[in-house]
């Protein structure tokens, strides 16, 4: 037997798939921190956005947020960015259940969630 699915209720089951494996009130996140050598201090990096499921921000990052001023002007990054870069285990799980239609309801989620924009999620 074959089921059909509306798009827009593919999306929904997506988005509430991505409430429950990335609780939104459970998420913390910091501004890694860089050396400014002009200004001869560290700084957060204002570009880029660790988010952690829990409170406290281990070094294993859910995803992570790269605006397009993190990247060199003249690299290929730019054609692709603002990016959220997700980690293997999650995007994996994401892959094994809906294959690529995952990507478009993430950018979706993740902006409506965090005001960041997002043109690219991998």
């Amino acid at each position: 037997m074959k089921y059909l699915i509306k798009e827009s209720r593919l999306e929904d089951i997506i988005i509430k798939y991505l409430d429950g494996i990335f609780p939104v009130d459970e998420i913390s996140y910091h501004h890694p921190v860089e050396y400014n050598p002009e200004a001869n201090q560290e700084e957060e990096d204002l570009n880029r956005v660790a988010y952690y499921i829990g409170p406290s921000l281990r070094e294993d990052a859910a995803f992570r947020w790269y605006g397009c001023e993190y990247f060199d002007s003249d690299s290929q990054a730019q054609e692709i960015c603002p990016t959220v870069s997700i980690e293997n285990q999650f995007s994996n799980q994401l892959k094994a259940y809906f294959g690529d239609t995952w990507v478009e309801p993430f950018k979706k989620w993740f902006t409506l969630n965090f005001e960041l924009p997002v043109k690219t999620a991998e």
